[in-house]
């Protein structure tokens, strides 16, 4: 089934949930005291890792002196947070960034740190769906996958970039970012390593999606090695560091991953990746929940083929995949 999603900014709405239980579209901090300066600010049409570039340009600071705490959604209006190391007033750092194109700032206030991503706990989504002819029924949960937009929204190929970088081969892993050849390319991603590191996340997301696909496929969907059950937040989100019944919770391959499952170690041999080589790389890894729960779930169907669907989901989970799953049985 054909439909419609991002059309436009307007019809992709997301704001970032802090631990608290607040939204970044109704703080209004101020105040405070430290050498960092957090702002809540609403983007249109930006990718926050491009809005951070150019905020530490306006800001004349070095951009490993802005931060963020999860990357939002391009096409998109996006409401979230950022923190920079600054001695600008705060009432300054508003003005300047409010000058940016599509940007505006509802509040800024001092902290003694950066914003970190454990600092967020998910994100709010309004989206409107086009040309559908359908009402999709809820669901309560759906397959974690990462979005396509973990890994690239123009060429995709972050996550090649990634392996690249894993099996040291960084000759090609600049040529296939960059489109062209460098002197130095093991010197340049060094310098630029939180890029680079980004794309090695990306292959790992790929590895997850992979194997979650496979698992999928087989009806493999039970605990295997390494991997255990975890309950849930007071939100409804997966908590990945309680005891319970709701998630299976597998790693994110790195050199910590102490156990490799069956699906694991095939790909790994397909790759031809070893563990040393994210070691070498001081790449830890992590874990991941197989399914994601959806909160608040609401779809209100309109004329001329609208539909409107809000709902909460837990930080690192892709709005896109719900959409997927939403719809996958009218295809």
């Amino acid at each position: 089934m054909a439909y419609q999603i991002k059309s436009c900014p307007e019809d992709f709405i997301v704001d970032e949930m802090l631990n608290d239980g607040q939204v970044a579209s109704k703080l209004r901090m101020e105040g405070g005291s430290g050498a960092y300066v957090w702002v809540s600010v609403r983007k249109v049409g930006w990718n926050t890792i491009d809005l951070a570039n150019i905020i530490a340009e306006r800001l004349g600071i070095s951009r490993k002196r802005v931060n963020y705490a999860g990357i939002k959604d391009k096409i998109a209006i996006a409401y979230q947070v950022f923190s920079m190391r600054t001695d600008m007033d705060a009432e300054q750092v508003v003005d300047v960034i409010s000058a940016i194109k599509n940007v505006s700032v509802s509040c800024a206030w001092r902290k003694n740190r950066w914003i970190r991503s454990d600092d967020i706990i998910g994100n709010r989504f309004k989206i409107t769906v086009r040309d559908c002819n359908v009402f999709p029924e809820p669901i309560s949960r759906f397959p974690n996958f990462f979005g396509e937009q973990r890994f690239g929204s123009v060429k995709g190929n972050t996550a090649r970039v990634g392996e690249l970088v894993l099996k040291g081969k960084h000759a090609e892993a600049f040529k296939e970012y960059y489109g062209c050849r460098a002197d130095s390319p093991e010197r340049w991603i060094k310098t630029n390593w939180r890029l680079f590191k980004f794309c090695v996340h990306a292959f790992q997301s790929k590895l997850f999606n992979e194997e979650l696909s496979m698992r999928l496929k087989d009806g493999e969907l039970g605990v295997l090695d390494g991997e255990y059950m975890c309950g849930d937040d007071r939100y409804g989100f997966a908590d990945i560091n309680s005891e319970g019944s709701d998630f299976v919770v597998t790693p994110l391959i790195g050199y910590r991953t102490a156990e490799l499952n069956s699906y694991k170690r095939l790909l790994l041999d397909s790759y031809k990746i070893s563990l040393d080589d994210f070691r070498n790389l001081d790449i830890k890894g992590g874990w991941r929940t197989l399914h994601a729960r959806v909160v608040g779930l609401e779809i209100e169907q309109h004329d001329n083929g609208l539909v409107h669907i809000a709902f909460s989901l837990q930080k690192g989970s892709y709005a896109t995949e719900l959409l997927k799953e939403l719809f996958a049985k009218y295809e």
